[in-house]
């Protein structure tokens, strides 16, 4: 089965036909929401306040350029329309989850309209944090009940000093691949709206979730 990319970003940022282009937006669009938060937010860092705080701020500006077709919530801890739980695991007493950021149209469990999942901390450790990198693989690969195209684990900076610098990492992965590992998310320095990424690790051929769609 094909990968739905026409419909993935559309309006002002163009059609995006290759995942190779779905991943450049969807690049574009969170290096966009980190440098807004680092232009207005930085102070929530400064002042040790939790990651709930700091995630809700940067959906707030991942909103405003994403696609409108597209949602962003925050802990949004159900699936469907009936208000099943999402879970983290296939068994049905598996502990409840709520994922930090997602990018969906709400009240559908297809993977086409579930297209990025995003957890944050706020600190970043060398290899990224394990908990996360395990969520974002099973939610891509079949691992959980529900499913997304993208997954990303991203650390606001890489040291615990209230007043370090503010330099995001993320790990972006679809199916099972890396598309990105440890890579710093450029934010300053860049007019709004021209945040581009240009990626080390950028897999063309990767498969967003065929076998998904089967």
């Amino acid at each position: 089965m094909s990968f739905r990319g026409g419909g993935i970003v559309q309006g002002g940022q163009g059609g995006a036909e290759s995942r190779e282009d779905v991943v450049r937006v969807i690049s574009s669009w969170v290096s966009g929401a980190l440098s807004d938060f680092r232009e207005r937010d930085l102070d929530l860092l400064r002042y040790s306040v939790g990651e709930w705080s700091c995630a809700f701020r940067i959906a707030v500006y991942l909103e405003q350029r994403v696609d409108p077709t597209w949602r962003v919530d925050i802990e949004y801890n159900k699936q469907g329309v009936d208000g099943a739980p999402k879970r983290q695991g296939l068994e049905p007493d598996a502990p409840t989850m709520r994922p930090d950021i997602i990018l969906h149209r709400r009240g559908s469990p297809a993977v086409e309209d579930n297209l990025l999942l995003l957890e944050i901390k706020k600190l970043w450790v060398p290899g990224g944090d394990r908990h996360d990198l395990a969520k974002i693989r099973e939610v891509v690969t079949g691992g959980r009940e529900f499913q997304y195209q993208f997954a990303a684990a991203i650390g606001l900076r890489d040291n615990e000093d209230p007043d370090s610098r503010f330099n995001p990492t993320w790990t972006l992965v679809t199916a099972g691949r890396t598309v990105i590992e440890e890579e710093r998310i450029p934010t300053a320095g860049r007019p709004r709206g021209t945040d581009q990424v240009v990626s080390r690790r950028v897999d063309a051929s990767v498969v967003v979730n065929e076998h998904l769609h089967s």
